[in-house]
């Protein structure tokens, strides 16, 4: 794992006031984002104040809580877009407060701001698709569960997929279903579903692992354990556990904790003068696997990924992960 501060990356000299302003924190993943933001501002020194809107779908409070960071006044925002456009009012007006703005992993196309550390989430459907192609030797008919449906994240995923599926016409989806949120319940339904209509299945694509438990659970009271699942991921103590057994094979994830510690660097970089050469550089997507999990663990990349206190394993908590 390469660190993702800025090149020659110096302590600041000053105090920063920032602000985090983020879409969800429902899932371990994005309350690792947060941890990562609030580990690295205690490291040097700021003053973080923190607006939670609760989730993808909730953009309008999003934009609301924008707006009241705007009013206190920081120096810089650090943000978790719940929509790639919705917020590009507020970042022009941020910037002509002389406010520096650094969107998280979803920067925004079409808004002018400081600097994002990007994840390619087309890249990762890619990488999960690609690795059930590699599984299934080309061919194979394939359940699709996806949550969040309608956000953001859910459809970078699906352009992706799509894509992706393109390169191999072996695989036929034959069941796709668009869950609000993330339920392991929720998926196993949908799983259950897919068997009664199309009992033949070779494989599972999601967009977090979290979802291949629950399809998962479906197939192992059918009788079918051997079925690869792959997805963004792993998303908590669970997800890795399926992970080390191959009940999971693949999983394809930006290093969120990493991401938002680093961010906080170049923000404060940025604050001391620093001119990055580019305003956004993508992360190469983490592929955790049961081959590697373990190397992972002891090596500590997952916690790039899944921070100890968001994940309630590993350093600091109750046990290794």
């Amino acid at each position: 794992m390469k660190t993702l501060a800025p090149p020659g990356y110096k302590p600041p000299t000053k105090k920063y006031n920032l602000a985090l302003v983020t879409a969800s924190t429902v899932l371990p993943q994005q309350k690792s984002l947060e941890v990562g933001v609030e580990a690295a501002a205690q490291k040097v020194g700021a003053h973080l104040t923190v607006f939670d809107a609760g989730g993808f779908e909730n953009i309008s409070k999003q934009v609301s809580q924008f707006e009241t960071a705007i009013g206190e006044k920081p120096n810089a925002i650090l943000v978790l877009p719940a929509s790639p456009v919705a917020l590009n009012a507020q970042i022009k007006e941020a910037e002509a407060a002389g406010i520096k703005v650094l969107p998280m992993l979803i920067p925004p196309p079409t808004a002018k701001f400081d600097f994002a550390l990007a994840d390619n989430l087309p890249l990762d459907a890619t990488t999960a698709i690609d690795s059930l192609a590699r599984r299934l030797n080309g061919k194979g008919k394939l359940y699709v569960i996806l949550g969040g449906a309608g956000s953001t994240v859910a459809e970078l995923f699906k352009q992706g997929m799509t894509e992706t599926l393109k390169k191999h016409p072996g695989l036929d989806v034959v069941f796709t279903k668009d869950l609000p949120g993330y339920s392991i319940s929720e998926a196993q339904k949908a799983a259950e579903s897919a068997l009664v209509s199309q009992p033949e299945v070779d494989g599972i694509v999601t967009n977090d692992t979290i979802l291949g438990i629950g399809a998962a659970n479906a197939l192992s009271l059918a009788g079918k354990t051997k079925v690869p699942i792959a997805g963004i991921g792993p998303g908590d103590k669970q997800t890795v556990e399926a992970l080390k057994s191959g009940q999971i094979t693949v999983g394809a994830t930006p290093p969120f904790y990493a991401a938002g510690y680093g961010t906080v660097e170049w923000a404060t970089a940025i604050l001391e003068g620093m001119k990055p050469k580019h305003n956004v550089v993508t992360i190469e997507p983490m592929v955790l696997t049961q081959e590697n999990i373990k190397e992972a663990i002891s090596g500590g990349a997952l916690y790039q990924v899944l921070a100890p206190a968001a994940v309630g394993c590993g350093p600091g908590q109750s046990s290794e992960c």
